[in-house]
Order: structure tokens, then C-alpha cells, then sequence
């Protein structure tokens, strides 16, 4: 199998970068030197993985250089819900088209129910221009018939041309196929297992001459054998036709086979195509951080090491992380696994990854320990030494340090405090970056843990200098939790996005295993400088130009501050956590600034929503009752 694959392939190692690099810059705080127990990888296709925690003495941070504090609150379009809410172990997909005419097409994994969540699929909503296909709440039944997961979507140019999601069968190892030949259409034909490619997690987008070759990434079973003596390994493959062949399968790209990695894992990679220029960037814990880079559309490759921890090939179990050789365990700086790549209009490959330290001090029992605390975003670029610190944790507060005050304070995703990148390039060449960040001065409903937040940051000399970062959240959202946040990659004056948002941090799959809830996927569109810009697509949706609850939390009344575009009749309702009605009310109200009180003393303490609408749309704010 293996000299077959190298034979198609006609693979060529270009140099590889080896130096050392170190990860500058990284700040620290409170809980920085806190590390934390979890096992080796051991996904398996229904992407469950229990907590094991081990707490170590804590650090003690010194000040933080501020960064100024910014917010901009923007008009968001809820396009679906899902009660499954773990869109990825860590990198983002590519799950958003921005097309040249102005459509949007976004999908996300989906689910409706609880209990294994039997009816899990794509969900999958489209903007044509004047309003979306789904209006609030959106989809209500996946796309395919069968039970799948991780969506990854693209358009096939020109041989059997069509729109199409590849996503992943966990119940039969496989990826997964449906597609629809005219955008928008919910006419979708195809469906079918790839049987040729027996892999979970993919990763795939579309180029070549005439846009119809299909490049994919994925991961094989890691549970089952191991794959060319790799457990987990991580596979290449490529279809000439859109899809209905494939040329190149279950490849072992060149730098990856089994005497230079004891394992890949899933979603800890990203892929980005421009024609026939192809990268694949690869995000690891003890092992190299590389990318590889094709430009003969898949034909042959060269491998790039952007980040070097001291180690080739490396075992957690067999081994302990001693760097320097004196027997004793040393802690390493890499990536959280969680990064994307990007190329941009000259096909330089641009990557960015949060920063995890990890310590492996047993050689046995398939653990090591994460620093949960550890944050700064990275980018690197082709051509740069090693990679540059360019956004970190903002001191919300101002008070010169970054307030946690325990890792029970974050949320378990396994990832930094500044995570899951996604990034999109704009029509003169400019890099726009989001990023989920924890934010220090926002406590969930509960009071138990501090939110996530949608953080952005953007360059305009191709990657050498950055702006500051700021926050970007629904107008009058106060306590949402803001992840898997993916840009389309392509941008014209205006940045598309879908987030996923709910009101309690971690997740219901993974980590902290909470209780199941809905979850809300927002569509927003941003110009460049972050500000709104959801002119067309909000008018079927936006009541107020400003809707908020003052106090929040409140104890005995809160007022709803809705500054309405049209006076009317308008329903006002308090639901519970489940969506219960608590209270309701009917009012006429004017067009301009309303101020209604609301009594609160009677319900419970916890969340609650406030919800004000009319026949034209809907507003839902959070509302703590303390």
C-alpha cells in the first residue's frame, strides 16, 4: 500500500524547516501554570471524551499590558438551532460559500433531539439575496437520511457541477456524500457513503483548472487497526470529477507516514485551495506543527514545520517530554490543535493556532497534562522564521491583570483561552481573523464559569502588522457564549460568518458533559472595520434598532429598553431556561425609544428570556434573576 501511494503520487520532500522555534510572548495569569490530566487520543466517531483532571500548584501572574477595550454590538440572524452542540474537537471546517452573486449557503452538524441524538445530520440554511430559506428557528430536519456528522462544504465549478457536503458516517467508518446540482434548490441527489474512503473528520474544498477537482483530509478510525502502522492516521485524497471518482485515496502524504508521527487525530487539521495551489495545515501537541504545500494540484508535495517542540515522533505512552535529555520531564509550548490556514491572492499560506503547554512526566497510562490557563494567538506565515504572537487575552476590566480565579472558571474544550481561528482574505488583500476568546469580565447565568467570546482581529500589509482585537456580540447580549465562529474565506467589502451561541459555557457532548439545551446558530455579516452590516438581510428580521434589559441581573423589576422602527402591537413574554412561558403580556407600542417595565420578584433565581415580538419578527434577550 505504501509504495502504490507513493508511485501515484510521485511525492517530493521539499526542505524542511527544523529550527527550534519558540512561541514568544505567551502572558500569563493566574491559572496559567495549572495543568490539568486528559488522555491521549482516543475519539471515536461519536466524538465523546470524558474529563480526567489532575490539578498541579497554581501561578501566580504578574500585570498584563492592556489592550483598549472595544465591543461593537451588531444585528445577528438566528438561521438554525441545534441541541448537539459539539461542531468540532478543534479545528473549524469549511462549512460557509459566499458566492459571486451574493448567496450564502452555511451548514453546521444538527441535531433536534436528545438521547444520542438519533436524528443527527446537516443542517443547512441559504440566503438568495432577500431572505433566508429557513427563517428563525430555522431547519427542522438534516439534509441526508441518514445519521452523520462534520460537514464540510464546497461548489464543484464545472464536471458534475454541483454544491455539495461531504461529511462523516460514524456508524460505518466512512465520509459521507449528498450534493444538489442548482444552490438553494433542496434538491439533493446523490447520497451515498464514500466507500473508498473508511475515514471520519474531512476536511475538503474544491480547485484545480477548471474547479472541479475535490482535495480531502480526513482521519481513519481510531479504533479500529492501525492504518500503515498509524493509529488515527491522517489521509489524503482527491477527486479529478466532482466527486464521482476518486483518483487518489487514503494517501500517506510525505513527512507523515510511521516513522515520523505515532498518530494523527481528528479535526486537528485544516485545508485551503486556491486553483491548483493546495495546503493542508496540521496542528500537534509533543510532534511538529507543518504544513504541506502542493502546486500541480495534488501531485506532489513539500513539507514546512512551523512550529518545533524538540521532538520527531513521539509516544505518551513510552516516553516522558524530555526536551534536553536529563531524565526530567519538561514542559513543552505548541499548539492546541485547534488552528486553520488560509492562502492568500499570491498563494502564501498564512496560519493561525492558539498556544497549549503540555507536560507528559509518566510514561505510561496514556495520559498528559494541558495548561488550561495558557492563551495568545499565533500566525504564521511561508517565508517567516517562526510564528508571531498577534492577539491575546484583552484585560476587559483595565485593571492591569486577567482575572481567573481558578481553572473551574473555564470551560472544557481543550483548547486555549484564545482558540478555534478562522479566517477569511478580503478584495485588496487584507486578513481578517476570528477567534473565540475568553472573556474575563463576563460570568455565565449560573455564576459558575467565565463566557467565550467572537473576537476579531485584521491585517492590511499581508500579515505583518495587526489590529487590536475586539469583541463583536448580538446587540443587547450580555451572557451568550460565542464558538466554532467560521468566516468564508473569500470576502468582498462585507466579512460572512455563522457562530454558534448558548447561554451556558463548555458543552453538552464533551468536557464538562452539561445539561442538553438548544443551542442557536447566528449568521452576521461585518464590514471590514467590524461594525454591522447586515443592511437587506436584517430588515426581515430587526424590531429595534436597540433592545436591552437594565438592571440585568435584577432582583424585583427590569426594564425592556426597546428603541422600535415600527410602532405597532407587540407581544412580551418571560420564558424559562426550557422555553416555558412565565409570564405574558399583549402592549401597543410606539415607533423610537419604549421603556416597559417588567416585574421579575416572583420568579426564581437563574435565566430566564425576554422575548418581544410581533407578525414581523422576534427579539429574545437573557435575563438573569438574581
Amino acid at each position: 500500500m505504501k509504495k502504490v501511494a507513493f508511485s501515484i503520487l510521485s511525492l517530493s520532500i521539499g526542505a524542511l524547516a527544523v529550527q527550534a522555534q519558540t512561541l514568544q510572548g505567551l502572558t500569563k495569569n493566574a491559572v496559567s501554570g495549572v495543568a490539568l490530566k486528559t488522555t491521549n487520543y482516543k475519539y471515536t466517531g461519536e466524538e465523546i471524551l470524558p474529563a480526567l483532571i489532575a490539578p498541579a500548584a497554581p501561578y501566580v501572574s504578574a500585570a498584563y499590558d492592556q489592550y483598549e477595550k472595544a465591543m461593537n454590538e451588531v444585528t445577528a440572524v438566528k438561521i438554525g438551532t441545534t441541541r448537539y452542540d459539539l461542531q468540532s474537537n478543534y479545528a473549524v471546517a469549511n462549512r460557509i460559500k459566499f458566492y459571486p452573486d451574493k448567496t450564502v449557503t452555511c451548514v453546521w452538524t444538527m441535531s433536534l433531539t436528545d438521547g444520542g441524538w438519533p436524528d443527527r445530520g446537516t443542517g443547512l440554511n441559504y440566503w438568495n439575496g432577500t431572505s433566508w430559506a429557513y427563517p428563525d428557528p430555522g431547519p427542522t430536519s438534516r439534509i441526508e437520511t441518514v445519521r452523520i456528522g462534520w460537514p464540510t462544504l464546497d461548489f464543484v465549478e464545472t464536471v458534475n457541477k454541483k454544491e455539495f457536503v461531504i461529511s462523516h458516517n460514524a456508524a460505518n467508518p466512512s465520509l459521507h456524500i449528498i450534493g444538489q446540482a442548482n444552490k438553494g434548490s433542496m434538491a439533493w441527489t446523490g447520497e451515498a457513503d464514500i466507500t473508498q474512503l473508511p475515514t471520519l473528520w474531512p476536511r475538503c474544498k474544491t480547485g484545480g483548472p477548471d474547479g472541479s477537482t475535490i482535495h480531502c483530509i480526513s482521519t481513519t478510525d481510531p479504533s479500529g487497526a492501525p492504518y500503515q502502522g498509524i493509529l488515527a492516521a491522517n489521509v489524503y485524497a482527491r477527486s479529478l470529477n466532482g466527486g464521482a471518482t476518486w483518483d487518489q485515496t487514503m494517501v500517506i502524504l510525505p513527512g507523515m507516514d510511521s516513522t515520523q508521527t505515532s498518530g494523527g487525530g481528528g479535526d486537528t487539521y485544516a485545508i485551503d485551495v486556491r486553483g491548483n495551489t493546495v495546503v493542508a495545515a496540521f496542528f500537534n501537541t509533543f510532534e511538529p506543527s507543518f504544513i504541506l504545500k502542493s502546486t500541480d494540484n495534488g501531485n506532489t508535495w513539500t513539507k514546512t514545520v512551523f512550529v518545533n517542540t524538540g521532538f520527531g515522533k513521539y509516544n505518551v505512552d513510552g516516553q516522558i517530554s524530555d526536551v534536553n535529555g536529563d531524565m526530567i520531564p519538561d514542559t513543552v509550548t505548541s499548539t492546541d490543535q485547534a488552528g486553520t490556514v488560509i492562502l492568500d491572492q499570491n498563494n502564501v499560506a498564512h496560519v493561525f493556532f492558539g498556544a497549549m503547554r503540555y507536560l507528559d512526566d509518566v510514561d505510561t497510562g496514556g495520559t498528559y497534562s494541558y495548561f488550561p490557563g495558557t492563551s495568545g494567538l499565533f500566525h504564521w506565515a511561508e517565508g517567516m522564521s517562526q510564528p508571531a504572537l498577534v492577539a491575546d487575552l484583552v484585560d476587559e476590566n483595565g485593571n492591569g491583570t486577567i482575572d481567573i480565579a481558578g481553572t473551574s472558571e473555564i470551560a472544557t474544550y481543550y483548547t486555549s483561552l484564545t482558540s478555534h481561528p478562522t479566517a477569511t482574505i478580503g478584495p485588496n488583500g487584507e486578513i481578517g481573523v476570528g477567534y473565540s476568546g475568553f472573556d474575563e469580565s463576563r460570568m455565565s447565568a449560573n455564576q459558575t464559569q467565565k463566557l467565550r467570546r467572537l473576537y476579531f482581529i485584521k491585517s492590511t500589509d499581508g500579515g505583518t502588522t495587526w489590529s487590536a482585537p475586539q469583541q463583536v456580540a448580538e446587540a443587547g447580549d450580555e451572557f451568550g457564549e460565542y464558538m466554532y465562529a467560521t468566516l468564508a474565506p473569500n470576502s468582498d467589502n462585507n466579512i460572512r460568518l455563522w457562530v454558534q451561541r448558548d447561554y451556558e459555557p463548555g458543552l453538552i457532548v464533551r468536557g464538562d458533559q452539561d445539561s442538553p439545551d438548544n443551542n442557536d446558530i447566528l449568521y452576521l455579516q461585518l464590514t471590514w472595520d467590524f461594525q454591522d452590516a447586515l443592511v437587506g438581510i436584517k430588515n426581515d428580521f430587526q424590531l429595534a434598532r436597540q433592545a436591552r434589559l437594565q438592571p440585568n441581573p435584577a432582583r424585583d423589576v427590569t426594564y425592556l429598553s426597546a428603541d422600535l422602527v415600527k410602532g405597532g402591537l407587540f407581544s412580551i413574554q418571560i420564558m424559562d431556561n426550557t422555553g416555558k412561558i412565565i409570564q405574558h403580556n399583549t402592549q401597543s407600542l410606539s415607533a423610537g425609544l419604549n421603556s416597559i417595565p417588567l416585574s421579575v420578584e416572583s420568579l426564581s433565581s437563574g435565566l430566564y428570556h425576554v422575548v418581544l415580538q410581533n407578525a414581523e419578527g422576534r427579539i429574545s434577550i437573557p435575563l438573569i434573576r438574581n
